[in-house]
């Protein structure tokens, strides 16, 4: 394959969905908003299995303004911007989630694999 083709397989490879999670700062999140950013994740997740990515985009931006810190959503909707070739949505995108939660390594992660995978720095 060509050198592109296996740059991208490789990144899809290195990089998963994350697929159970909870939101974070509960405490802070009236119940009703956080039970509402869980189901709009489990949602996403749902679509991914489908393969429906386009409306799993959708989930996932519904539980990142749902509660900015949750962080899974915010990983698997910059994944998702990646893997639809839309690296700029998801260093935007982590680049906010990295600033409601800078110990989340999976997000630092994230970020430097779309740098080298998709902007070559």
């Amino acid at each position: 394959s060509d050198p592109e083709t296996r740059k991208r397989y490789d990144f899809r490879a290195m990089n998963l969905y994350i697929t159970e999670a909870e939101t974070a700062g509960v405490k802070l999140l009236k119940g009703k908003e956080r039970k509402e950013a869980d189901l709009r994740f489990a949602e996403g997740v749902r679509l991914i299995k489908s393969d429906d990515l386009p409306k799993a985009v959708e989930c996932f931006k519904a539980a990142v303004k749902l509660d900015p810190g949750f962080s899974a959503a915010s990983y698997n909707l910059a994944l998702l911007g990646a893997n639809l070739g839309n690296a700029n949505f998801s260093l935007d995108v982590l680049h906010r989630a990295i600033k409601a939660d800078e110990k989340d390594a999976s997000l630092q992660r994230l970020r430097k694999s779309i740098h080298t995978t998709f902007l070559g720095s």
